[in-house]
């Protein structure tokens, strides 16, 4: 499907869904991630400045039933799925020409809700919070191994997904608080 128009029109990508969609770019193109409505396989469509490749599932045979979290770093394409029954938090890498397949996140961690995936300080940080409590969790990657999961200094508590942005020398996160409708923010510091 080739992208026509001017700014401000939108434009129908195709495919249904019924969580939000993940973006992100690698190697000069535009990955759009998203949960099958329906199926709950993992699908990506890929935008080369002029024209979508259209939807395909990404190998491995991964399902969720929440939205993906996606990131590129260190030229890997990374996108992060909560996993259907039990929870645990997988990973599928792409490198420009094939797929790591679906591996579980190392650090034994486990949500019920979407993950948010940022660069920050040459280093890829997860966040989610952890199932039952609620724990606002981070696991970071240096490109060679995972640190495990902790929860972030403060307490944080939320049962729905996490905002996440790297600004100014800081990675901040923003949630709502469990229990209420108030929004909360922290942040962590090299």
């Amino acid at each position: 499907m080739a992208l026509h128009g001017r700014v401000g029109q939108r434009y129908q990508v195709g495919a249904k869904t019924d969580v939000s969609l993940s973006a992100t770019t690698f190697n000069g193109h535009l990955y759009l991630i998203m949960k099958g409505l329906g199926t709950n396989r993992v699908y990506k469509n890929v935008f080369n400045r002029s024209s979508w490749t259209g939807w395909s599932e990404v190998p491995g045979n991964g399902t969720t039933e929440e939205a993906l979290g996606s990131m590129s770093y260190n030229g890997r394409l990374y996108i992060f799925r909560k996993g259907i029954g039990g929870n645990r938090v997988s990973v599928n890498a792409f490198n420009g020409s094939s797929w790591t397949g679906w591996s579980e996140v190392p650090g034994g961690g486990k949500t019920n809700i979407s993950l948010s995936a940022k660069t920050f300080n040459g280093k890829l940080y997860l966040i989610s919070n952890g199932v039952g409590e609620n724990q606002v969790s981070v696991n970071i990657f240096n490109g060679s191994s995972w640190t495990g999961w902790s929860a972030v200094p403060g307490n944080g508590m939320t049962e729905l997904p996490l905002a996440s942005a790297s600004f100014n020398g800081r990675l901040y996160i923003f949630g709502k608080a469990s229990g209420g409708n108030q929004i909360y923010m922290n942040f962590l510091t090299p």
